[in-house]
């Protein structure tokens, strides 16, 4: 009894977990009230160069068996040095836009196909023009995949993975009273440390450097502060830096937080996390001792995931909606089912003779079958008639509203609707924005009210006469 108890308790735990090229990290984040998270247990192995997935897959199951995993949502933190990111202004407003555009623009920071790459983007504000400024992060396929498979092979079932910027971005937001202006978070891992520039709960900039036990740390954290500086400024056109902070309050960080200050000429703070948030006494002992950082897990537990920033593929992301909706679609039939149940006992209580109201019920339900053999065939006739001339005038309707919609800019050169209720559309403009304002526009069409758009391709060409972009929308009828 004691152990189911104990399971159903750590259901509601949540498991954050991070590899580094020389540790695999752990940490189990449970709900100490409906409102409050605690931080229970972590666990860290170490990892050789060249090890293997499969032995990495091995010692992760081992970890999840001794903090008691049991089907938990597991979430992966990407290391700030295996993406990029980018502070970008963008003419788009609404999520389904901003994805569209940020998957193009992908290839830009990247030398690989926009098909290989994996974004995810963070809005910091938006303005009149209708124009978005955004942190756009990219991972390769091949991370996140890798990451995915690792993973599931451990056992974890409900796999979210996300960026280390985001979680430290978290963490100083719970922790770190709120400044009026951009505030420079440094986190020191045992061969990598990560900055990033946090500003009214959004992180604007981030970047992140190997260090080497043989370097002066003051010294490269001196140099590396200045390039940060300088990128961050001139990537964003926001505003200079006012305070920095050091995630940790061991010796170290002290001194270094105080010699950088005085170097700088600027607040420079330690700040022991764990001691603001909730965490068991051995955790908090625990963690405050260990050679490497936990910031940016701890503060991924702290918080809860955008679906912007989550790396999951788009496949991936599809099938869990598609799986979300059946769910949602059983529970509600079972309710369904038990109010009809509740109501029909509570009708029928006053009836004394059972075996009587279920011969009636049997006999309704056999009228009902004879009636519904002569729905289903009205039913047939009318799916033929919508079937056969309906098609016409669905494509004649189709071809009026885009002559209505097109703009001046873009020019048709080819429409294909297929038997299937597929429409493609191919065409050409000279602006890329054209493209995605053009898709957009076709998701108002009446007649293509229950399809799906999307842009197969958009293709810059130099030409003789300038620059063009070649494209192909397809309306995928819904099923």
């Amino acid at each position: 009894m004691k152990k189911e108890r104990a399971r159903r308790k750590d259901k509601k735990a949540i498991f954050i977990c991070q590899v580094t090229e020389n540790s695999l990290k752990v940490v189990k984040c449970g709900l100490k009230s409906k409102l409050k998270k605690e931080f229970s247990a972590f666990e860290v192995e170490a990892l050789s160069p060249g090890e293997s997935d499969k032995l990495l897959s091995e010692k992760a199951r081992l970890i999840f068996q001794k903090l008691q995993y049991y089907n938990n949502p597991v979430i992966v933190s990407i290391s700030r040095q295996q993406a990029t990111c980018r502070y970008i202004k963008i003419p788009a407003q609404s999520p389904q836009e901003i994805e569209r555009i940020i998957s193009f623009q992908a290839s830009k920071y990247l030398p690989y196909p926009v098909n290989e790459l994996v974004t995810g983007y963070q809005t910091i504000m938006t303005n009149k023009e209708g124009y978005s400024h955004v942190n756009l992060c990219i991972v390769h396929k091949d991370v996140v995949a890798r990451y995915l498979e690792v993973f599931k092979s451990a056992g974890a079932k409900d796999i979210t993975i996300t960026l280390s910027s985001y979680g430290l971005s978290i963490l100083h937001n719970t922790v770190v009273p709120k400044e009026a202006g951009p505030v420079l978070v440094i986190d020191i891992d045992s061969a990598h440390v990560e900055l990033a520039v946090i500003s009214h709960d959004r992180f604007l900039f981030s970047r992140s450097f190997r260090i080497l036990k043989q370097q002066a740390l003051e010294q490269v954290m001196l140099e590396e502060i200045n390039k940060t500086t300088s990128a961050y400024l001139k990537e964003t056109d926001n505003a200079p830096i006012t305070r920095i902070i050091i995630f940790g309050s061991s010796q170290r960080e002290q001194k270094l937080a105080q010699n950088l200050g005085e170097a700088l000429r600027m607040p420079v703070e330690a700040v022991s996390y764990c001691s603001k948030v909730s965490c068991s006494a051995d955790f908090l002992n625990a963690i405050e001792n260990a050679d490497c950082s936990f910031a940016s897990l701890v503060g991924i537990g702290l918080g809860s995931i955008p679906e912007s920033l989550n790396f999951l593929p788009l496949d991936v992301k599809e099938t869990r909606k598609k799986a979300t909706a059946s769910g949602e679609r059983l529970r509600t039939a079972f309710l369904l089912l038990v109010t009809i149940l509740i109501l029909g006992l509570g009708i029928n209580r006053s009836l004394s003779n059972k075996r009587s109201y279920l011969t009636g019920l049997r006999t309704q339900l056999s009228e009902a079958a004879k009636e519904a053999k002569g729905l289903e065939a009205l039913e047939k006739r009318i799916a033929l008639a919508q079937n056969s001339p309906q098609k016409n005038i669905s494509l004649v309707e189709i071809i009026y509203e885009l002559h209505k919609i097109t703009p001046s800019d873009i020019t048709l050169v080819n429409l294909n609707y297929e038997e299937s209720g597929e429409l493609i559309l191919q065409g050409r403009t000279t602006e890329l924005n054209s493209v995605f304002g053009f898709a957009t526009a076709l998701e108002g069409i009446e007649a293509l009210r229950n399809f799906e758009v999307k842009v197969k391709y958009a293709t810059k060409k130099r030409t003789r006469a300038g620059e063009i972009v070649d494209f192909e929308i397809a309306c995928v009828k819904e099923k």
